[in-house]
């Protein structure tokens, strides 16, 4: 499932509540966030695995984008293949089992909450 507009703004009320969650306490509930998105756009898992994806070329829900994929199965330990590739990108990676992901995720979310760079090759795909 693609994300068009129009089902951005049938979630984005449920974006913009994980959002705030992210940045106040630095993570959420991604299971939550998953059932939110699937009862809202009466969908199963598989169709917001596209949607997570299409996110992280929103700027405004990008980082939503990358915690759910980092926690949708639990936690960064076990990360669904389908999103190691764009994981890797977003942390500037050469790829999601390098020896210097945990520091090019630990980099990238300093960054988030710090206000510092971020990677930005996700977005110019």
């Amino acid at each position: 499932m693609k994300l068009t507009e129009r089902r951005l703004e049938k979630i984005d009320g449920i974006l913009r509540k994980y959002r705030d969650q992210l940045f106040r306490s630095k993570g959420f509930s991604a299971s939550a966030l998953e059932s939110e998105l699937k009862v809202a756009l009466d969908t199963g898992y598989q169709s917001i695995k596209g949607i997570a994806g299409d996110l992280l070329k929103n700027e405004t829900y990008r980082e939503v984008a990358v915690y759910y994929m980092e926690h949708s199965n639990g936690d960064i330990r076990r990360v669904a293949s389908e999103f190691k590739e764009d994981l890797a990108k977003v942390y500037g990676a050469s790829h999601f089992e390098a020896k210097d992901i945990n520091e090019k995720r630990a980099s990238y979310w300093a960054a988030v909450f710090d206000g510092g760079e971020v990677n930005d090759d996700a977005e110019n795909d």
